[in-house]
């Protein structure tokens, strides 16, 4: 037997500071093929990155078929192309079927969007060896795609992850053998030429599909899903008249210059346009001790509530009590109060709540006022036990929540009450107003299917967060009595019940009266979970679904909650008495003071 010399390999690990793709094979089409516009290129490269066809495929013949049909007929056609699970071999007989199956009449029909506020999207992954064009995405509009929405498919939402299509971090976040978790703690070259990678694509944009797309913006948010907003330049419209646009921003520190142009991009409903004499941007701040007592809230006139909550398409009967808005470059929330709109002023806001100059006067609005079930979790859970509160609560309000979650498929008076406290009315109305009409899980399939998906919703929330339903419990936003009633320790609660359909339905509330236990996320420190007494005060009972400050005292409540203030933070509040500690009284707050 002759023996073979052993073989040795020699591979040298590899270089990332020139992408494994060149930027033709990264993108796919590189060039704008002339016939098809770039919404059917962006989503042949779509359909080509996710391995549906591949670039063998895109003959003559299939961009024929795509340049015979309009842009109506082709999107169409390839958004149902892309719900192939496995490879298509004859690319032009599948396109032939898609293209077949789509009604121009139907499709030439569109949206009507004058009362809507969403808009398609497009998406782009870049992985450090390749990139994937995602199908665009209706999602909440937001200012600027508002503005700019006669070139609102020239914006692209670009997020940067690995290969595993994971998020893009220094350490392993999936499970890795040992020997694998030593190569990589070693690999510092490699992070660092990943990481000039992701920078010149931020730094010297791309090319796809014939266009140029360049870094415009990000928010807080983006940059921790580690996403960017781009922008292809015409004529007309350049990423630097954007930024004009958008404000004066003076800010010089980089995080928060960063943050105020993301403000921007925070998504919204656009409702009432608001002229400057009818707008008091000078309203009363306290300060006392360092503290900034009314940082983040303003006022806005009953009327001018009224004609939001109308723009918003909410019942008139039962208006929000407080709007989380954006402004021009004012962020914040205006709660409602009389008494200026006498003087002609409908909104008045603190300079507290100003972050740059803008000339924009719309009221877009982020959030408002309504029932939210109280769910604890792993935090404040952690927080009450170590204040006294006996872990067999606990145990046995996670027992119950999960028996009742267990017959929801079997008890309609169960799955009734279910849907109608531990759920948010948009996840769980339809189904409630079915249980109440007499429908059951056992024999209407689409009630069935939406009991289901509300199971499992719950049943994984409590999985992963440890989300206990608190049936006296709720989730409310900060507001503060403007009048100066409340004392230091007590607040307002006035909470509502979900509210099935205006015409079936009294809107029922309740004002708390007793000790109640406050707490903001993310809360680490005993002190941050803070021991209120709530009280009933007549002049503040128009305020629904808040939680309503003092603005008394040597320091703001808000504050002593996880350093938070009242710009659109939402507090835990419960009066269980099995869930407030037994002494009653809160831990000093921790110290959240900017270091100097």
């Amino acid at each position: 037997m002759v023996l073979r010399p052993r073989l040795n390999v020699r591979a040298e690990p590899p270089e990332f500071q020139e992408p494994m793709l060149q930027q033709h094979q990264l993108f796919g089409l590189q060039k704008a093929d002339e016939g098809l516009t770039f919404p059917v290129l962006f989503l042949v490269n779509a359909l080509v990155h996710k391995g549906i066809i591949n670039q063998h495929q895109l003959t003559p013949e299939f961009l024929g078929l795509l340049r015979e049909r309009d842009d109506h007929d082709n999107v169409a056609a390839l958004k149902d192309f892309w719900g192939d699970k496995l490879p298509v071999f004859d690319a032009c007989q599948r396109l032939t079927k898609a293209l077949d199956r789509v009604s121009p009449k139907l499709l030439r029909c569109g949206k009507d969007r004058s009362h809507n506020h969403t808009v398609e999207v497009r998406r782009l992954v870049i992985t450090p060896s390749r990139a994937y064009c995602l199908p665009p995405e209706e999602e909440l509009s937001n200012r600027l795609l508002r503005h700019y929405h006669h070139v609102a498919d020239r914006f692209l939402r670009v997020t940067f992850m690995d290969e595993a299509m994971q998020s893009l971090n220094n350490t392993l976040n999936f499970y890795a053998a040992p020997i694998l978790q030593e190569l990589m703690s070693h690999s510092f070259k490699q992070k660092t030429t990943v990481q000039m990678r992701a920078r010149k694509f931020m730094t010297s944009g791309f090319h796809m599909s014939g266009r140029k797309y360049s870094l415009l913006a990000f928010s807080p948010n983006q940059l921790r899903d580690r996403s960017a907003w781009f922008f292809a330049e015409d004529g007309n419209t350049t990423v630097e008249s954007i930024r004009q646009w958008m404000g004066r921003f003076t800010c010089r520190n980089v995080a928060k210059h960063a943050a105020r142009m993301g403000q921007c991009f925070s998504s919204s409903y656009a409702t009432v346009t608001v002229q400057a004499h009818e707008v008091n941007e000078n309203l009363e701040d306290i300060e006392r001790n360092g503290y900034t007592f009314l940082d983040g809230i303003g006022k806005i006139a009953p009327e001018l509530a009224m004609e939001v909550a109308q723009r918003l398409q909410l019942t008139a009967d039962n208006p929000p009590s407080a709007y989380q808005i954006r402004f021009g470059g004012y962020k914040g929330v205006i709660a409602v109060w009389r008494g200026d709109s006498e003087d002609g002023i409908r909104l008045s806001l603190r300079p507290s709540m100003k972050k740059f100059d803008s000339d924009h006067k719309v009221i877009e609005v982020l959030a408002w006022t309504r029932f939210q079930p109280g769910f604890l979790n792993r935090q404040i859970i952690v927080l009450l036990s170590s204040l006294g509160v006996s872990d067999a609560v606990f145990w046995r309000m996670q027992e119950s929540m999960v028996g009742n979650l267990e017959k929801i498929l079997t008890d309609s008076d169960t799955a009734f009450e279910i849907t109608r406290r531990s759920c948010s009315p948009e996840n769980a109305n339809t189904a409630a107003l079915m249980l109440s009409a007499g429908f059951g899980p056992g024999t209407e399939p689409h009630l069935r299917a939406m009991l289901l998906a509300i199971r499992s919703a719950q049943l994984h929330d409590l999985l992963e967060k440890t989300r206990i339903f608190v049936p006296k419990g709720r989730w409310l936003i900060g507001c503060l009595d403007e009048l100066g009633i409340l004392k230091y320790g007590q607040c307002f609660i006035r909470a509502s019940a979900q509210l099935l359909d205006p015409c079936l339905v009294k809107h029922d509330t309740k004002i708390i009266v007793g000790t109640v236990v406050v707490a903001k996320n993310p809360c680490y420190h005993p002190g941050d979970v803070r021991i209120l007494e709530a009280v009933d005060v007549p002049e503040l009972r128009h305020m629904v679904d808040c939680l309503v400050f003092p603005q008394n005292g040597e320091r703001p409540h808000p504050d002593e909650a996880s350093g938070s203030d009242l710009d659109g933070d939402i507090y835990f509040v419960t009066w269980d008495d099995k869930l407030i500690p037994p002494s009653k009284k809160s831990w000093k707050p921790m110290d959240y003071s900017p270091p100097e």
